[in-house]
């Protein structure tokens, strides 16, 4: 099965914007398995810069850097019959090892 991550984005005026992405899991591993390897990786356990990772940010007002952050926060990691929309088309764990060279290189 894949694996799908729900996020969400939250504006200045806490407008929420929600989306997924789902990615391939060839090694089977399980929703929590992928939550409790990515916590780690994420800012305060819970949150990610969506074009660091290189995923689709949530913006659904322009984006104001005066007013608004750029993070997005992780909603669920869960399993899915649906097929791979992650625009690079990665397995779950090349992405988790991108938020940890994000997080590692602070690059947020």
């Amino acid at each position: 099965m894949n694996i799908k991550c729900e996020y969400l984005y939250r504006d200045a005026a806490n407008n929420k914007e929600w989306g997924e992405v789902i990615f391939a899991n060839t090694e089977g591993l399980s929703s929590e398995e992928v939550a409790s390897r990515a916590e780690p990786h994420l800012i305060d356990q819970l949150w990610f810069v969506a074009d660091k990772v290189g995923l689709p940010g949530l913006f659904a007002y322009p984006y104001d850097p005066e007013l608004d952050h750029n993070r997005h926060e992780v909603v669920a990691f869960t399993l899915t019959d649906d097929p791979v929309t992650d625009p690079q088309q990665r397995d779950i764990t090349d992405f988790l090892t991108t938020l940890e060279v994000v997080k590692k290189n602070n690059i947020f």
